[in-house]
């Protein structure tokens, strides 16, 4: 899922926080990409999010099934199960913040970097040092670590409370493996989608390395510049990376599952 949707990421932040393609449409962007770094390109910053995707699916799964656990077992919660598993995924999101703010910082920092070349040996570790040297530990590693977590957390909720609904409805007319992928393409879409403007004034706010600036400052400046389709940038490449993304990670979830109910 990394591998396929990490070129549809990378242009979805340049599209919102590169300096250079500022106000570009996306056709701009793949083209002036291409042009001047090759396909190379598209996979710069995807380092962060191998390194971390096994970890943070553990963290968003174990956590959302114990706290919908957790209430379900609680009698007023019993026939809930959609209020329990949006309560569960709201914790997850949360509990992953962090990681995920670290992550992002870094992948986003080298994803608008417009030097040639993709693959650096020790590039993740290069631009965790400068960031910490610009900007100090805490806005080095965990500046824009609110929004992060206005991001993650509502939308797991919603993630978990869309894939279940989609996969009891398409199941009655799908085969399991297309209504799986497609239910768990449809919930990263419709989560994410919700938050997307959340997601425009994160990636500007972790790609910059002006000292003191805020979330609130770089929104303002965004819709003064370039009025409310600021806030929709990058919307077209992050839903079809978002529904190959999920879709993919949703099939491993299930397959995992299977395969440890039959132990």
């Amino acid at each position: 899922g990394i591998l396929a949707g990490h070129p549809l990421d990378t242009l979805k932040v340049r599209a919102q926080a590169m300096g250079s393609m500022d106000q570009m449409r996306m056709r701009d962007v793949v083209a002036r990409t291409l042009r001047r770094e090759g396909y190379v390109a598209l996979y710069k910053g995807m380092a962060a999010p191998l390194a971390t995707a096994g970890l943070l699916n553990a963290i968003v799964f174990s956590v959302e099934k114990s706290i919908e656990r957790l209430l379900k077992s609680n009698a007023s919660y019993a026939e809930g199960s959609m209020q329990a598993a949006f309560f569960g995924g709201c914790v997850a999101g949360a509990a992953q913040s962090p990681l995920v703010c670290i992550g992002d910082a870094v992948k986003c920092t080298r994803q608008v970097d417009d030097a040639r070349g993709a693959f650096r040996r020790g590039a993740v570790l290069e631009v965790l040092n400068s960031r910490v040297q610009q900007l100090g530990w805490r806005h080095g590693l965990f500046r824009g670590l609110g929004l992060t977590t206005v991001r993650e957390s509502p939308s797991y909720g919603v993630y978990f409370v869309i894939y279940e609904k989609c996969k009891v409805s398409l199941s009655q007319h799908l085969p399991t493996t297309a209504a799986v992928l497609t239910s768990g393409g449809l919930a990263g879409v419709g989560a994410l989608g919700m938050f997307h403007p959340v997601d425009v004034v994160k990636s500007r706010l972790q790609t910059t390395t002006e000292v003191g600036v805020t979330g609130r400052e770089i929104l303002r400046r965004g819709l003064r510049d370039e009025g409310i389709s600021f806030l929709g940038r990058g919307f077209s490449a992050m839903v079809i990376r978002t529904f190959v993304l999920n879709a993919a990670t949703f099939y491993g979830y299930e397959v995992a599952k299977g395969m440890l109910s039959g132990l």
